[in-house]
């Protein structure tokens, strides 16, 4: 108990003063007030040139490794009628960035080259694919009135993929939005905006794809046009619920005041999950005024496809590891702390899979992320704090801080040694 409340402290520590970092994902920053897909493309591609070099040749290695060739040879053909259906500008984007990084290669897995029709495959992998695995969690904190969301990537990759990682920043006139993802990925998996709307998307299916129609949609576009032109969930998801897309989904979505889950079967209309919504009677122990998201169906409206114990084990264990917190006012520490759960290695709420874990406070605007930048996880996995959609912290944001430090501090001398058994220091962020 004593060496929990020790590592507890240094991780607020860390939170507060941002110097023991397991990775940092590169910032893509872009001006993005013309609202011209080409002009932003421009942009990123410049970007992606500078801070990847190699990107295209990881790219390439990594969908080699991910598909076998008769997967590549079927995807590519449904690729094209999910692009027919994208937003013009998104299209201009994406094309963009591939004119800027010279993508001209034939469509081949392997070669050591990314054709323009590969990167429009890799912007709608999950669309087409089961790679965006993992969990999500929400607390909607009635007690202070201060909402919570957390996301577990578990996504297939490879050292050259998670080298990729990037935070994009696009700042349109009178609104700014952020994506955690890779990059020149264009379209948002997790991400949220100025105004404290947070958007998740987890994968509820087991199939491949067996056929694209031309009413499909692309889920991360759609993201992204939510977050463009939404603040409050509850517009935000019935946006999304007119949608059609191409395999079974959900998307969590959190803002100031309350958060709900949006679980979207494939040819069904899809059904919202809120705190007191019926659920199926193998989920128990979830908790009022809480969401646990694993990769399927919860709702007792929604079509059954909860077959794989590790869905079970989850949504078992953050029940059970909730019980032990404050249910109404949970901090990010106690929300980091279940995010990175790593009992029952196999089946982990943290596991080998986990790619990133992040954090998030919609009344603040405030990131905390963890990325892995390796073949498997730090031993012990350590967040950075992101302030990226406001000028300045309020004066609550730094007396917050400042607590947190005090309380870091507190504990600094005991648990010295904790810190540098596995982290590494470096100098303070302005």
């Amino acid at each position: 108990m004593v060496l929990s409340l020790l590592k507890q402290g240094f991780l607020f520590l860390c939170l507060c003063i941002s110097w023991c970092v397991a990775a940092e994902p590169v910032l893509i920053d872009i001006d993005a007030s013309s609202n011209n897909g080409a002009k932003i493309g421009t942009a990123i591609g410049q970007q992606i040139q500078k801070n990847f070099p190699k990107a295209a040749q990881q790219y390439d290695s990594y969908l080699a490794n991910l598909l076998s060739p008769e997967q590549f040879k079927q995807l590519m053909v449904q690729v094209g009628t999910l692009k027919a259906a994208a937003d013009t500008e998104y299209k201009a984007e994406v094309d963009a960035i591939a004119a800027v990084l010279q993508l001209s290669a034939a469509d081949k897995l392997g070669d050591g080259q990314l054709s323009p029709n590969e990167f429009w495959l890799l912007q709608l992998l999950p669309d087409l694919t089961d790679v965006n695995k993992g969990s999500a969690f929400a607390a909607a904190n009635h007690n202070n009135h201060n909402p919570i969301a957390a996301r577990n990537v578990d996504w297939p990759h490879s050292a050259g993929l998670a080298q990729l990682q990037t935070i994009t920043r696009y700042r349109y006139e009178g609104r700014i939005l952020v994506s955690v993802g890779f990059a020149g990925l264009v379209g948002i998996i997790n991400g949220y905006n100025d105004h404290g709307l947070f958007v998740s998307l987890l994968d509820a299916s087991e199939q491949q794809v067996s056929a694209v129609l031309p009413a499909h949609k692309s889920s991360s576009f759609a993201l992204r046009t939510i977050l463009m032109q939404n603040d409050r969930i509850e517009p935000a998801s019935h946006a999304l619920a007119q949608n059609s897309y191409a395999r079974s989904l959900q998307f969590l979505l959190v803002d100031q005041s309350n958060a709900v889950v949006l679980e979207q079967p494939l040819g069904a209309s899809g059904a919202l999950r809120r705190a007191n919504s019926e659920i199926t009677n193998e989920m128990s122990g979830h908790l009022n005024g809480q969401w646990v998201v694993v990769d399927c169906f919860v709702l007792k409206t929604s079509p059954r496809n909860c077959y794989n114990t590790i869905d079970f084990y989850r949504w078992g264990r953050f029940a059970e590891l909730l019980r032990t917190l404050p249910a109404e006012n949970l901090s990010v520490a106690n929300v980091i702390s279940l995010m990175l759960d790593q009992a029952n290695s196999r089946q982990a709420i943290f596991s080998q899979r986990t790619l990133q874990s992040m954090v998030f406070t919609p009344k603040d605007q405030v990131l905390y992320l963890y990325t892995q930048t390796a073949l498997a996880p730090n031993a012990q996995p350590l967040f950075e704090k992101y302030q990226l959609v406001k000028s300045a912290a309020t004066a609550t944001d730094k007396w917050l801080d400042i607590g947190l430090l005090v309380l870091g501090v507190a504990v600094l001398a005991a648990g010295w040694v904790y810190v540098f058994r596995d982290g590494k220091l470096k100098s303070p962020q302005p």
